[in-house]
């Protein structure tokens, strides 16, 4: 198998697993749109399609954060460092006391999902 021919595969995975991720509801809020310069933008056909679903899937007030099983305050204030406002989490995520404080002071709203 060549090269090309399995970069062709790996994205029909990929273009796969993003479509099942974005039709079951409890897993596209995973979901998210990350920003990288331009240059290091994948160019592949059908990319862009993908990143327009995954971009339709989150508001443009809701940025999914990192998958973690707790949230500590030092957390919050990386979060806060990067200017996010909203941290959307599920039900059995732990956010500490001290960081649901920090991200009171800091103004960041903890949705859970």
């Amino acid at each position: 198998m060549s090269e090309q021919e399995l970069q062709q595969l790996v994205e029909k995975i990929v273009q796969r697993v993003l479509q099942r991720v974005a039709a079951d509801p409890e897993l596209a809020h995973y979901l998210k749109k990350e920003t990288a310069p331009a240059s290091s933008m994948p160019t592949s056909p059908g990319y862009q399609q993908r990143e327009a679903a995954a971009e339709e899937l989150a508001s443009e007030n809701d940025r999914i954060a990192p998958i973690k099983r707790l949230y500590t305050e030092d957390d919050i204030r990386e979060l806060a460092k990067g200017g996010e406002k909203k941290l959307v989490i599920t039900k059995k995520i732990i956010v500490t006391p001290a960081a649901r404080d920090a991200a009171r002071v800091m103004g960041i709203e903890i949705k859970v999902e």
